[in-house]
């Protein structure tokens, strides 16, 4: 799956990020927006991450390791 951002006034591609499959014990999901940055929720065997990417370069930074079976929900969600 991919998220594509898009400049609302030109109609241009602002930026892409492609998501990890969820199959497993692995994947990504789109939790929502945090000023320029698009944040993910990550899990894989190992960990369950806060993850924020960055739409132009596909850049992602680990925020904070969560606990398992742990499901982020923004307000108003």
């Amino acid at each position: 799956m991919t998220l594509v951002g898009v400049d609302l006034r030109s109609g241009k591609p602002a930026g892409r990020i492609d998501l990890v499959t969820p199959q497993g014990d692995e994947g990504e999901e789109f939790i929502g927006l945090a000023g320029t940055a698009v944040l993910l929720q990550r899990w894989t065997a190992d960990a369950v991450e806060l993850v924020a990417a960055n739409p132009t370069t596909g850049q992602r930074r680990v925020l904070t390791s969560l606990p398992d079976h742990t499901r982020v929900i923004l307000p108003g969600d």
